[in-house]
């Protein structure tokens, strides 16, 4: 019998949990899909929260697993894409200034200056960009990173795990969570963290949150680029503005950041075309093929909240 709580053995060499919804912890999910990551054996399975609607990895990696993983310092200099290229992290940081520096304008609207976390602040970009007109704070997984940012800049970083942080009440006046959040076990009991965490009309900033909706997500199912076991949470727009308001948030703007990223190129159109063709005959003739959905507006999500003053 499949319960929360339940440990397996995979295939894959991970040893996975069963779980209820990770992002509201209602039972009541059912199964959406199932999908073979590029880098790992086996299948793993989606499912759909039948109450907030958010689609989770069902069973997930356990949190000592997704721990090990993230604070290994060879991920940020040597990983593969679904294609099996080869980037650095560490080297492609310098190539999103652009990109931070129009996430950096937005939140100055409403927050000038302040006091900012970062969690999952990696090697210090954004906080660098807020500059020091904000008292600045990031918490970081892994050691390279931490090193890195202790190494160049003056503000404090947190290096662990930051579900265990602890923070006074109204100590922010900005959260930033940055291709994070859907990495926690729990991000529906994390975000309610935040938000104790954040003074009432502070700003919370999530980036990258995967869109389970997309037209590449809804086109490749399987094979949309995104879908991984370290990826355990995935929304729509919907999903996230009810799970915000439940959690006490209102959300100022949801926005698709693809046209900033450096995934918008000339290569990467052709991709999409290339692809889109080979998925729709790979549907027939070819349907042990795996095609893997390239870049495109709508996979990935930004949304900027604030906190509601009572909540």
């Amino acid at each position: 019998m499949n319960r929360p709580g339940q440990r397996l053995d995979h295939e894959s060499g991970l040893e996975l949990v069963r779980s209820t919804c990770v992002m509201c912890g209602q039972n009541g999910s059912r199964p959406l899909l199932r999908f073979r990551p590029p880098d790992l054996a086996g299948e793993f399975a989606l499912d759909r929260c039948g109450h907030c609607g958010a689609a989770f990895v069902n069973p997930h990696p356990t949190r000592a697993q997704i721990n090990r993983f993230f604070s290994d310092e060879t991920i940020y200099l040597h990983t593969r894409d679904p294609e099996g290229r080869e980037r650095s992290l560490a080297e492609e940081r310098d190539r999103r200034r652009a990109e931070f520096a129009a996430y950096v304008r937005r939140i100055r609207k409403r927050v000038p200056a302040g006091r900012a976390l970062d969690v999952g602040c990696g090697m210090g970009l954004f906080l660098e960009m807020l500059g020091p007109d904000f008292d600045r704070t990031g918490i970081e997984i892994n050691p390279f990173c931490a090193r890195t940012i202790r190494r160049r800049f003056d503000f404090p970083v947190l290096e662990g795990d930051a579900t265990e942080a602890e923070f006074a009440p109204g100590s922010f006046d900005l959260i930033s969570i940055m291709q994070t959040l859907d990495h926690f076990e729990q991000p529906g009991v994390f975000l309610a963290k935040t938000r104790d965490w954040l003074r009432p009309g502070g700003i919370l900033f999530l980036s990258s949150l995967i869109n389970i909706a997309s037209p590449c997500a809804r086109l490749f199912r399987e094979c949309f680029r995104l879908l991984h076991p370290f990826h355990l949470v995935y929304f729509t727009p919907a999903v996230v503005r009810r799970t915000l308001a439940r959690l006490g948030f209102r959300v100022l703007c949801l926005e698709y950041p693809y046209f900033r990223t450096p995934y918008f190129n000339r290569a990467e159109l052709e991709a999409l075309i290339r692809k889109t063709a080979r998925r729709l005959l790979a549907r027939t003739a070819h349907p042990d093929r795996p095609v893997y959905s390239p870049p495109f507006i709508g996979n990935i999500m930004n949304v900027y909240a604030v906190r509601e003053a009572g909540s």
